[in-house]
């Protein structure tokens, strides 16, 4: 995405993992430490969320120019570098206060991403999600109020 908006797409990658470090939780019961949980494939969704925010967020703060600007006698990789420290700092400042703000209510952003979207995600892999899926638009077709008819699969799960 921020190659795509023309921004240093090496930069915005790196802010992006730097971004879902530091929101996943560092306490596996009393170690401090990463939990394996947190980085399995149940996240990626999580990650993908992050991955797109990070990079319109950079791509915000670059076109702003809210960087650090070096003269043209310094190398290129290293003005990239520097262009980099200031929308990194905002972002991972962003990021920090979201990860605080949501352990001071005992949570975190993996968990509201794995409750609010991956668990119906899943359940559309069950029988019933299916039937949904298949059955709605079905109603509708024939002017019944599809997901109001199906109501009673919903308290099956």
């Amino acid at each position: 995405l921020a190659e795509e908006r023309k921004v240093d797409a090496l930069a915005a990658g790196l802010l992006s993992v730097a971004a879902f470090m530091t929101v996943t939780p560092y306490s596996v019961g009393e170690a401090y430490a990463v939990g394996a949980n947190w980085l399995g494939g149940a996240n990626i969704i999580s990650g993908i969320i992050i991955g797109l925010v990070v990079a319109e967020m950079f791509t915000f703060i670059v076109r702003r120019n809210w960087v650090i600007k070096l003269p043209d006698s310094v190398p290129a990789s290293v003005s990239r570098s520097f262009s980099a420290l200031i929308p990194g700092f905002i972002i991972l400042s962003i990021m920090g206060i979201i990860a605080w703000a949501l352990s001071n209510y005992g949570s975190n952003f993996h968990q509201i991403i794995m409750d609010t979207i991956s668990t119906p995600l899943a359940s559309l892999g069950s029988v019933v999600g299916w039937a949904y899926v298949i059955f709605v638009p079905l109603l509708w077709f024939f002017g019944i109020h599809g997901s109001l008819a199906l109501t009673a699969l919903a308290g099956s799960r």
